[in-house]
């Protein structure tokens, strides 16, 4: 018997059991893995069905480790295969690269930052999946309290951040750990200002187009910053490109809030 011939019911049923429709699974975007599950890609129908689903219990998590413009293309290319609606519905995304750092010293190897973006569940999904009020980062051991940003929890619906460095954090010349700090709480402010800004219930306002574009921008910012002349080139150098990096951050943001 085909899938299509079941009741609508039925299927949403079948699909509790389906492996890449689990909650909580980690779902790792590469150059090369699939955009979007292979169920999805049978027939309008059953992409209609089930991307809502995948989207909403996925973990999805992405290294950038391949340069930004190729990134920018294939995450473009990744929102368009969701479409808005399953994109809205991403709970949990993880973004990572490495710094720009032309030619770093054997220590520091192919250091780099991440930020990770979540989300509480619907209303209406509450019943069927409970919530977690345990962070992600609580199951970390207490020595590595130093190489990420605690989340802080906003206000109900809206977004938690958490940012770090890899796998150097204690950066006191380069100061990459403050300049994370600094990208998380841009980054806070700005979902937190376009949820309050949005006229939608709180239950409609999910992850967009714009906010993706967002984030790769701000971490364009923070990753040029460790590559800027000016760095570890005298306090008062170091100064003035720390500014810089957090004036385009902030610039940034008021253009995509107000836009």
């Amino acid at each position: 018997m085909s899938l299509l011939t079941l009741p609508a019911e039925l299927r949403l049923r079948i699909y509790d059991y389906l492996p890449d429709l689990q909650p909580n699974r980690i779902e790792t975007l590469t150059a090369y893995s699939n955009l979007t599950l292979a169920i999805s890609r049978v027939n309008t129908l059953l992409r209609y069905e089930t991307l809502i689903i995948f989207t909403s219990n996925s973990n999805f998590t992405i290294a950038m480790d391949d340069g930004p413009q190729f990134w920018l293309k294939r995450l473009t290319t990744w929102m368009n295969s969701l479409s808005p609606i399953p994109l809205s519905r991403v709970r949990s995304l993880q973004l990572s690269r490495h710094w720009n750092i032309p030619a770093p010293m054997r220590w520091q190897g192919h250091s780099g930052f991440y930020i990770r973006m979540e989300r509480p569940r619907l209303k209406s999904e509450v019943k069927t999946f409970p919530i977690s009020t345990s962070s992600s980062t609580d199951s970390f051991p207490s020595a590595w309290s130093n190489r990420f940003v605690k989340p802080i929890h906003e206000a109900e619906g809206n977004w938690t951040v958490t940012a770090g460095t890899y796998p150097v954090s204690k950066d006191l010349q380069g100061m990459r750990l403050e300049s994370v700090e600094l990208l998380a709480k841009v980054i806070r402010q700005y979902f937190a200002a376009t949820w309050q800004c949005s006229d939608a219930d709180e239950e409609e306002v999910g992850l967009k187009r714009e906010d993706v574009l967002f984030l790769l921008r701000a971490m364009d910012i923070v990753a040029v910053y460790q590559n800027n002349p000016l760095v570890g080139s005298g306090p008062g150098q170091h100064r003035k490109a720390w500014l810089m990096m957090r004036e385009k951050l902030n610039a940034l943001e008021h253009g995509f809030v107000t836009a």
